[in-house]
C-alpha cells in the first residue's frame, strides 16, 4: 500500500492496469487496496473519468496512517497514528 500511497502522490492518474503492473499485483487487489485506503483509512482517493485514472482530490498524507508490524504481517498498529493532512 506504501507504494500505491506513492503512485497516487505524483499525480498521474494511474489506472488499475497500470497500478497493477507496475506493482505486480492483480488489478481485483488494486481496488481492494484502494477501497481499503479510502473507506477505513480516510484517505481522499476518487476516480477521474476524464483522465481514466485514480488520483487524491485533496492533499494527501505524506505517509500512511499506520505502521506495519514485522512481527506480524497484515496487522495494523494504529488506524490514526501518521496522518498528516
Amino acid at each position: 500500500m506504501t507504494r500505491l500511497h506513492e503512485l497516487l502522490k505524483a499525480k498521474r492518474f494511474p489506472n488499475c492496469r497500470k497500478l497493477a503492473e507496475a506493482l505486480e499485483i492483480s488489478p481485483k487487489t488494486i481496488h481492494r487496496d484502494i477501497d481499503f485506503m479510502r473507506d477505513r483509512l480516510g484517505l481522499p482517493i476518487a476516480y477521474d473519468q476524464h483522465r481514466f485514472g485514480w488520483y487524491y482530490h485533496k492533499k494527501p498524507a505524506r505517509k500512511l496512517p499506520f505502521a506495519w508490524s514485522q512481527s506480524q504481517p497484515g496487522n495494523l498498529a494504529s488506524a490514526t497514528e501518521g496522518i498528516d493532512w
